[in-house]
């Protein structure tokens, strides 16, 4: 059960406005089970079962308002993979699986004495992609994957004029995307990794006064990412080990949310990171620096609701920290 109780006006005396409590009951059945095909083709099948009911009612300091129940609801939530080894090197998979959360009982937005019910959004993801040779064994190794969502009746958090929160269904979403990791094992002592994203998402739908719904991007998904990172380990005595790491990585633009004033962007920075570590016997020693660059970013725009129309709040990189450890073991 959750609770949620709003309050207004001057610091000193605050006054009560309309708050919602939800009432939500699951209970869930799940299992997954691998059959191999053939000696080098596998299938994965599984499945969530749950059963939920639901109730809300509005809150205030007047009156509490009628219970609006929801009918009791059951949902499969399926997955299925196909795992296919067609060489001892070279693996190809496919994978589908889906996802729901419960709806709810929200204020409206702008309102002050109306409920409105948010429906359950439900989520599918289809992935293709590709394995070559084996990371920890061979020098060079490769993975990489296509995936597709389709994301119905969106729950998202939306702020009115007045800086006040509520929860709506604002559409149906889609994300097309393809990520990859390559891996070099450059000599025993010497590893480098490269890995990078990129995302293209779309709301296509409306349930809410959402406008031009067609043109606007689901929210906190940036639209691509790249990291490089290297990694050193020496033997500089017997049990006396030296492992270095330095790393770079770019976030790419997204926005904190679908419509105004949530439309504001956020990312597009690059940091770095170097690091070592002397492990003896008994202890270590770590060196650390994160942020090499003194980088300045937003990386998520929010802060305060009532101050969100003037879309200059940030929430910034840590700054150069610089890190000394020590640890023992007894």
């Amino acid at each position: 059960m959750s609770r949620l109780s709003r309050f207004l006006g001057s610091p000193d005396d605050p006054g009560q406005i309309a708050g919602v409590r939800n009432r939500q009951v699951e209970f869930s059945v799940f299992g997954q089970a691998s059959y191999p095909i053939a000696s080098s083709l596998t299938l994965t099948g599984g499945g969530r079962v749950t059963v939920s009911d639901g109730a809300g009612k509005l809150l205030d300091d007047v009156r509490g308002g009628d219970e609006e129940s929801s009918q009791a609801r059951v949902r499969f939530a399926g997955s299925a993979a196909l795992d296919w080894h067609m060489s001892p090197s070279l693996s190809v998979f496919l994978h589908y699986q889906q996802g729901f959360r419960p709806g709810g009982f929200a204020v409206a937005s702008g309102s002050a004495t109306q409920s409105q019910q948010f429906e359950a959004d439900d989520l599918s993801q289809t992935e293709l992609g590709i394995r070559w040779r084996d990371t920890a064994r061979d020098r060079l190794s490769l993975r990489a994957a296509l995936f597709a969502v389709d994301w119905n009746h969106v729950q998202a958090d939306l702020v009115d004029s007045s800086g006040l929160p509520a929860t709506a269904n604002i559409g149906s979403g889609r994300i097309y995307g393809l990520d990859g990791e390559i891996t070099w094992r450059a000599s025993p002592m010497w590893t480098l990794t490269a890995s990078g994203f990129f995302n293209y998402t779309n709301l296509i739908g409306t349930e809410t006064a959402v406008a031009n719904a067609s043109s606007i991007t689901l929210p906190n998904i940036p639209q691509d990412g790249v990291r490089i990172g290297s990694q050193w380990r020496f033997e500089l005595a017997r049990d006396v080990t030296l492992t270095s790491e330095a790393s770079a990585h770019y976030v790419g633009q997204s926005h904190l949310g679908a419509t105004p004033p949530l439309n504001v962007t956020q990312g597009q920075y690059l940091t770095s990171a170097i690091g070592a570590r002397i492990d003896f016997p008994r202890f270590g020693i770590s060196l650390d620096v994160s942020n090499i660059g003194d980088a300045r970013a937003n990386t998520f725009a929010f802060g305060n609701p009532f101050g969100l129309s003037r879309q200059n709040q940030i929430t910034p990189l840590r700054p150069r920290t610089v890190r000394l450890g020590f640890d023992a073991r007894f």
